[in-house]
């Protein structure tokens, strides 16, 4: 991992909102201007994701603890979660994991419901 790009999540760990120490951090390691304002903007995360993972897809939502927003990046199989006090910080945080190489592990399917497995089969007449 580069260390621009190591610094800057750990950063993005610690941000809480809209920073422009933020900013310059991303501009340094993805190129731009720091004025860009990405830790306050959503729709300039979502700029910076088409220009710096072209193909990847996002989806934003709550996270488990209903009070986090989470994003989401998909490309192909791979998948990169991240959770952040506002949108614009969980999609940086998703984009600088992505971007670094981490992914989440496979997703495991839900065990089958005991009516669906093979042996409540055999138990019918």
């Amino acid at each position: 991992m580069e260390p621009g790009i190591e610094a800057l999540g750990r950063a993005l760990e610690g941000a809480n909102g809209a920073d422009p120490g933020i900013d310059r951090a991303v501009a340094a390691v993805f190129g731009g201007e720091a004025e860009a304002g990405w830790s306050g903007s959503v729709e300039r995360c979502l700029e910076l994701l088409a220009r710096v993972l072209p193909g990847w897809s996002w989806h934003l939502g709550w996270g488990p603890s209903g009070v986090l927003p989470y994003a989401r990046l998909r490309h192909g199989g791979e998948r990169v979660t991240a959770e952040g006090p506002t949108v614009p910080i969980a999609l940086l945080r998703a984009i600088v994991r992505a971007s670094a190489g981490e992914r989440d592990p496979p997703a495991e399917p839900p065990p089958r419901a005991a009516w669906q497995r093979p042996e409540a089969a055999e138990l019918s007449p």
